[in-house]
């Protein structure tokens, strides 16, 4: 006896746009509120009581919060893609930082 498989068909698609929902269409694209944060950073590079003022009357949002979403869309693929300055910036600050507290805390008990 023989069984009988169902046949596969293949879609083809002719748009070289990412079919949304997928992987490919999460990284090739920055959601608006990202988008607006890295473009306002790309506009105010300097940090200050000045720029926190701004941060908080044009987001709505605590200065904290503002720098945590920032650093999750510089984290996004395509930011980099459009933001290259934006993204090079925060990671090099980031790194900084980093470097900053790590001297500070084996250097402390010094």
């Amino acid at each position: 006896m023989t069984a009988i498989l169902p046949s596969r068909t293949t879609a083809t698609t002719t748009s070289s746009a990412p079919r949304p929902g997928t992987l490919a269409s999460a990284i090739a694209t920055l959601s608006d509120s990202d988008r607006a944060i890295l473009e306002f950073e790309l506009a105010n590079p300097d940090n200050g009581q000045a720029k926190n003022r701004v941060i908080l009357s044009t987001f709505g949002m605590p200065v904290r919060k503002y720098y945590q979403l920032l650093m999750r869309a510089v984290e996004a693929p395509a930011a980099m893609n459009e933001f290259p300055e934006v993204v090079n910036r925060c990671l090099r600050e980031q790194a900084l930082q980093s470097n900053e507290t790590l001297w500070g805390r084996t250097h402390a008990a010094s």
